[in-house]
């Protein structure tokens, strides 16, 4: 499948979170400007004060890219990889910070015509969710929204990693997370046949 970039400036929205899941659901090998802390099957590191994307690592094809910088920095990276990536996804927490990152770095992507989706990550309520879902719908009325409610499997796989998730369908009691993990990947494969950048979706 095509190759794609998850990102955002403000840390703690998800980045290394959605990029695990979407590299583990399509076997994808994963491309960092830092240490994710979660075992990736495949992983390459660069230097996260560096403002290109080395040339050995743009991929046009199965990798994920996940990065976080400053967002003057971050706009560098992205625009290496305009030329090689089929979607952005910007992972974004629900406080005003969070959304004014996100708010950028979509309309800066949309000047690189590279296809954006955001995701409201780990929302807390239906009235937060319809608060931001305004809010981003007004400043980015042409992008694909999507949203995760609060899980505790980001808990469960910041520690416990591949061991927990490979196991987690024959394990007692935890048909909720697994139920969280579904709706994931349904969203994954509807962000990615959006553009095309899942054959097989």
């Amino acid at each position: 499948m095509k190759s794609i970039v998850v990102a955002n400036s403000k840390g703690g929205c998800g980045v290394s979170f959605l990029s695990f899941l979407l590299a583990d659901h399509y076997n994808l090998h994963c491309v960092s400007n830092s240490d994710p802390k979660l075992d990736f099957r495949s992983l390459d590191i660069f230097s996260g004060s560096a403002s290109r994307v080395p040339k050995k690592m743009l991929r046009a094809y199965d990798t994920v890219y996940d990065l976080r910088a400053p967002q003057d920095k971050l706009a560098l990276l992205i625009k290496d990889l305009s030329a090689v990536v089929a979607h952005l996804i910007i992972p974004t927490a629900t406080d005003a910070v969070s959304l004014c990152h996100t708010v950028e770095l979509a309309r800066f992507a949309q000047t690189l015509n590279l296809p954006v989706s955001v995701v409201i990550n780990n929302y807390r309520t239906e009235k937060n969710l319809s608060m931001v879902l305004a809010d981003l719908r007004a400043q980015l009325p042409h992008t694909k929204i999507y949203s995760l409610r609060y899980t505790t499997l980001f808990g469960r796989l910041s520690y416990d990693g591949r061991e927990w998730l490979e196991k987690v369908h024959h394990t007692k009691g935890e048909g909720r997370l697994l139920n969280t993990l579904h709706q994931i990947h349904e969203m994954f494969d509807q962000v990615l046949g959006f553009t095309g950048g899942c054959q097989n979706a």
